[in-house]
């Protein structure tokens, strides 16, 4: 009879252990979903890999169109200067308006198409100087060979 009586409680505290046990689980099935909501998406290194490297592509990309925008402006400035070098204010004009034309330059407003030989800048050319005058000739110099006359 005590052998009954002990596997009775025996049986008795096991269900219970298995009460506790599933209330636990509920427990901690209710408390799983609270915490994965909870967790930021920025604790995944994948993902942080993932933004990282497209931020250094976006960063290339406006990189490279900064780089092309400015490598534009220099030409186009002295695709300019070049043509305004001529010293005549026809030629100057017929230059840029040449490069108009031929898409070379870009003239979005119309302002070159539009100029009078009047209204053209342009640079003189100034003649050049000899850095050598006349009168410095080779007999100025000293005799680089003493002795040979």
């Amino acid at each position: 009879m005590q052998s009954l009586e002990n596997e009775r409680r025996a049986n008795a505290e096991v269900r219970e252990l298995a009460r506790e046990i599933e209330a636990l689980r509920d427990e901690l099935r209710r408390s799983r979903p609270a915490e994965k909501a909870s967790a930021s998406i920025f604790h995944s290194p994948a993902l942080l890999a993932i933004i990282g490297i497209l931020g250094t592509i976006a960063t290339g990309l406006w990189q490279l169109h900064a780089n092309r925008e400015l490598e534009r402006e220099k030409l186009r400035s002295s695709l300019i200067q070049e043509a305004s070098k001529s010293g005549n204010p026809e030629t100057t004009l017929k230059n840029l308006q040449f490069l108009v034309k031929a898409g070379v330059l870009r003239d979005e407003n119309g302002w070159i198409l539009s100029l009078k030989p009047g209204d053209v800048p342009y640079f003189a050319q100034s003649p050049v100087k000899p850095t050598l005058s006349p009168q410095d000739t080779a007999t100025d110099l000293p005799d680089p060979r003493p002795g040979w006359r």
